[in-house]
């Protein structure tokens, strides 16, 4: 699976190989984004997201 977030302040990430999971969480501040690699979880405010896209694999 393949995801590309783009971020409104103009960083783009590319997540490659290795994607678990993407998935919504919630806390005390709101709703984020969360993708899970082999190694580490990393989470984005959707509130900062200006663009998401899946590829998912063959």
């Amino acid at each position: 699976m393949i995801v590309r977030v783009s971020l409104k302040k103009g960083s783009k990430l590319v997540f490659t190989g290795n994607v678990l999971k993407v998935y919504s969480i919630g806390d005390e501040k709101g709703k984020k984004l969360a993708i899970e690699t082999a190694d580490k979880v990393t989470s984005f405010k959707f509130n900062d997201i200006k663009k998401l896209e899946i590829e998912k694999g063959v």
